[in-house]
């Protein structure tokens, strides 16, 4: 069940014919297998069972360009993840070399423009490019593969480990839509740490559609950070998947505090033996923001372990969503695979929709899910209070304890602090 494709039709045709001959032959098949399914199927609504309790209306009938104003963000990135650090930067989906630092980058360590890439060589994408996001079962997958012009393109080469953090930078302003797509590649016991962090400028209403592909050879390693604080009015939806082989560990934290509307769908496959994934989350919301988050972890061979825990902070009128599956096929035996999802509503009128998954096939497992939905501890609030802590002072330190679980484990210590500043900000608020 599909709504019509309107307003956002002209710029999503527009961007799709101007790209059909744009690069190579294997690309624009897919882009052509992209679109048409886009074009018959549209979006998504809500009597489709992934998307129950997300109206992804205020999307479709946006009217959004392209256009680039040309402003100078280079403050506003420095502002969130600091001065150090390789950084990609891109605003409505186009490289600005001007705020990126790519200049001095350690050996076996190749960043580009997705663009560049494409245009001089783009045998060094096409193994992965588009194979694991898959445009036949989302619509919004759809959409960026048939539209994306640019994005970046990672590869750290085999045995090498990169100490350096690794940053893509995306902002969307004013009106615009951006469709972004990354693809990160590890060889074979690689290890790098790489944040994604998505901003918004303006008051107008924008859309960020962001894709992302990662590859995890044999013992590779990726810390990988997804920091989401774009502004109110935009609209935010992003889809990571992750391929993982023997012996690879993803280490990974999706933070969610802005837009108006957020999604963010994260599936990960464990193919091989020994493989760890770890995806935690953490979103605090308030006034009328809405934020799903989906996961599924599917694992298909033996002797494998994953960890999920998502915590939630929900203020105002706000509205959550959290779906999160594990899949244990028949084969995947000795798997080791734990899911929490822990919600705190600070208000009456909050809501959170909870639905943790297991689908075990297999009988020699430990396999736990759960969800809690509650309010702050009234004991633990009495116990600040009578030490002479203001109440809104008491709520803060609680709700901090609450969500350090998950902001600890950020690798970069000026993000890290970041995200603390923008929780402290919206707790004020």
């Amino acid at each position: 069940m599909v709504t019509e494709i309107n307003n956002l039709q002209p710029y999503a045709e527009a961007a799709s014919a101007s790209l059909a001959q744009a690069g190579p032959d294997w690309l624009n098949l897919f882009r052509k297998r992209a679109w048409d399914g886009f074009a018959a199927n549209g979006f998504p609504t809500t009597r489709h069972e992934e998307w129950k309790y997300t109206n992804v209306r205020p999307i479709v009938e946006g009217t959004f360009s392209s256009a680039i104003s040309g402003k100078c963000y280079a403050s506003q990135v420095e502002s969130l993840i600091g001065s150090e650090g390789i950084r990609l930067v891109f605003v409505n989906g186009l490289f600005d070399i001007g705020a990126s630092s790519v200049a001095e980058l350690p050996n076996g360590l190749t960043i580009s423009s997705l663009k560049d890439v494409l245009a001089k060589n783009s045998n060094l994408v096409k193994p992965h490019l588009a194979n694991y996001a898959s445009f036949e079962d989302d619509m919004f997958v759809a959409l960026n593969t048939a539209t994306f012009v640019d994005g970046a393109f990672i590869h750290v080469s085999a045995s090498q480990a990169i100490e350096t953090p690794i940053f893509i930078v995306n902002i969307t302003e004013d009106g615009s839509a951006a469709q972004v797509r990354n693809l990160i590649v590890l060889e074979q016991n690689a290890q790098a740490t790489v944040v994604e962090a998505f901003l918004s400028d303006g008051d107008k209403s924008s859309f960020t559609n962001a894709v992302t592909e990662i590859v995890l050879a044999d013992g590779a390693h990726l810390n990988h950070t997804k920091t989401q604080v774009e502004g109110l009015s935009a609209n935010h939806i992003a889809y990571q998947v992750i391929e993982q082989a023997k012996s690879s560990v993803f280490d990974s934290q999706n933070i969610c505090f802005g837009a108006s509307l957020a999604r963010t769908t994260i599936y990960a496959r464990l193919g091989a033996e020994r493989i760890e994934c770890t995806v935690d989350g953490l979103y605090c919301v308030n006034g009328r923001q809405h934020v799903d988050n989906h996961t599924a972890i599917d694992h298909a061979f033996p002797n494998c372990n994953s960890f999920e825990l998502y915590k939630g902070v929900m203020d105002g009128k706000s509205t959550g969503v959290f779906n999160g599956k594990i899949f244990v096929r028949q084969d995947a035996q000795k798997t080791d695979s734990k899911q929490t999802n822990q919600n705190i509503l600070l208000s009456e009128e909050a809501t959170i929709n909870t639905k943790p998954q297991l689908e075990i096939f297999a009988d020699d497992v430990r396999c736990t899910h759960g969800a809690t939905v509650g309010h702050l501890d009234s004991a633990a609030l009495f116990y600040l209070r009578a030490r002479g802590i203001g109440e809104a002072e008491a709520r803060s330190m609680l709700i901090h304890a609450f969500a350090n679980e998950v902001l600890e484990r950020i690798k970069p210590e000026h993000l890290r602090v970041a995200m603390e500043q923008i929780l402290n900000d919206k707790l004020a608020g």
